[in-house]
């Protein structure tokens, strides 16, 4: 019977080589945050944090929370062809990448008062990154909630409807497009803000795991938000608008 334990079930005192022997995505997870696992194999995580200065549990707990969902996108193809399939592409939107998004914006915003405490005299344009996420945080949850409550119900029940929706209905949904296609260039401008300042979301050489965590996530985040806005500017919208103005 093999003794090797799961990566779920490993603790700090694990090696380097059973932590990425467990699961084929750890060692991409080391690898995103600055440390290359082939140069520490033999040596356990605690001793490595220990090197560097990094918080070995929080690191274990990041490490076995993502290792099973690289991009966290479940169960979804990466590249999905719902063609002209309306209520395919909310649903996927809404269920699959939708929470991937939602709960990156929730661990960044834990997390970036805590980099700030530790390192905020140290690297000052993490008050600039503070201030710009922040305000994309909050256009980015008023954008999904419109989408949630208003666009994604009335795209559903335009597809599916068998006579033409109410005239208030139309106008609603109308409002609505033009809202989020102007909110999104301010979405899109303070990511490019965080990026610029981050450097492009770069681990500095005494970043502590937190801080290099936060930049993995605001670098994932990043690369969410241009896949899902491309989505919807390439095939939801123009789908809701060519069933709209049929109706």
């Amino acid at each position: 019977m093999s003794t090797e334990k799961t990566l779920p079930k490993l603790t700090p005192e694990a090696t380097i080589n059973q932590i990425i022997s467990s699961d084929q995505n750890a060692a991409k997870l080391l690898n995103s945050i600055g440390m290359k696992p082939e140069q520490y194999q033999d040596q356990t995580l605690r001793s490595v944090c220990q090197q560097r200065q990094w918080n070995e549990e929080e690191l274990l707990s990041w490490i076995q929370k993502n290792h099973a969902e690289p991009g966290c996108i479940k169960n979804t193809p990466e590249n999905p062809d719902f063609k002209e399939d309306l209520s395919h592409w909310v649903n996927w939107l809404s269920d699959s990448v939708q929470p991937c998004i939602r709960e990156l914006l929730t661990e960044i915003s834990r997390d970036l008062p805590r980099v700030q405490l530790v390192h905020g005299n140290q690297y000052t344009w993490l008050k600039n990154i503070e201030w710009h996420f922040n305000t994309l945080n909050n256009q980015l949850k008023l954008y999904l909630s419109l989408e949630n409550e208003t666009l994604f119900p009335m795209a559903n029940e335009l597809n599916d409807r068998k006579e033409s929706i109410l005239y208030g209905k139309v106008r609603d949904l109308k409002r609505a497009l033009e809202i989020l296609e102007s909110d999104r260039p301010k979405i899109k401008k303070e990511m490019d803000k965080i990026r610029e300042f981050s450097d492009g979301f770069k681990h500095p050489a005494g970043a502590c795991s937190t801080l290099r965590i936060m930049n993995k996530n605001l670098a994932d985040l990043s690369t969410q938000l241009e896949r899902y806005f491309s989505i919807e500017q390439e095939h939801l919208f123009p789908l809701i608008k060519n069933q709209l103005y049929s109706t």
